[in-house]
């Protein structure tokens, strides 16, 4: 269960640098924009930031891609927390239905 966890944080570490990505691409705009605006001396600066801010969003959806592609598994199957509980629900009815087999339990019977 614990290793399922795990590796769901794992899977969800590549949308924490997604969001850093856009963040980065979002104030490169604005700072292009803000060049732009002091005049066109700056205007080479400001399309270098918005070459850069291209690039970051090709970067931001390579990670993406690759996220929903080959996402982190356990036991075959992809880590996320529905997945442990509905093992853990499966399991536990096979045990409740070879516990009230047994007749151990009375009010299972």
């Amino acid at each position: 269960m614990i290793q399922v966890f795990i590796c769901h944080w794992v899977n969800r570490y590549s949308e924490f640098q997604q969001e850093a990505l856009y963040r980065a691409q979002r104030s490169n705009m604005a700072l292009a924009a803000q060049l732009r605006g002091r005049g066109p001396e700056l205007a080479a600066q400001a399309d270098e930031l918005e070459r850069c801010q291209i690039l970051l969003g090709c970067i931001a959806d390579e990670i993406r891609v690759c996220k929903d592609t080959s996402p982190m598994r356990v036991l075959g199957l992809v880590a996320q927390p529905s997945v442990v509980f509905t093992l853990t629900s499966i399991l536990t009815s096979i045990l409740v239905l070879e516990v009230r087999d047994l007749g151990v339990i009375p009010f299972l019977s």
